[in-house]
């Protein structure tokens, strides 16, 4: 993990910044009907950047984020093994499943994406999250990012 990557000089990444406002705008903008999650949308945001890069057998156990409102990630490399449809999935990012230690008693719904060059995926930050392990001798990166409401340090 690299530590927050919206730091003077930013460099690519003020263009990066200003992709994600306008994304997570538009995210906001399209929510519609009665829900705590809606309901919580912030008028005014600030957005946390930092970048993982994942070696082979690399994962996320499953976590959260729960300073943020809307969690994202954004694939801009993906090994070979990830890219490949298979089984196992690896490398892809699941979500629903929660932590092993908080010991659910049925299984939850769990959907899986495939990560790919280009591709930015947006989420609530309390949905449970994590990367399926992966073996390569190509790094994973990737781009996670929070988006916080402007009043929260």
């Amino acid at each position: 993990h690299s530590g927050e990557l919206l730091v003077e000089p930013m460099g690519p990444f003020a263009a990066f910044a200003e992709i994600v406002r306008q994304e997570v705008a538009g995210y906001i903008d399209g929510l519609a009907g009665a829900h705590p999650f809606i309901d919580a949308a912030p008028d005014q945001f600030r957005i946390s950047v930092w970048g993982v890069a994942m070696p082979a057998g690399g994962r996320q156990v499953p976590h959260i984020h729960p300073a943020a409102w809307l969690g994202g990630v954004y694939y801009p490399r993906v090994p070979e093994v990830v890219r490949t449809e298979d089984e196992g999935r690896a490398g892809w990012i699941e979500f629903g499943r929660p932590p092993d230690h908080l010991h659910a008693k049925s299984v939850p719904p769990v959907r899986s994406f495939q990560p790919e060059e280009g591709l930015m995926l947006l989420f609530p930050s309390y949905f449970y999250h994590h990367t399926v392990p992966f073996d390569s001798e190509e790094t994973r990166l990737s781009i996670a990012f929070d988006v916080l409401a402007s009043n929260v340090v």
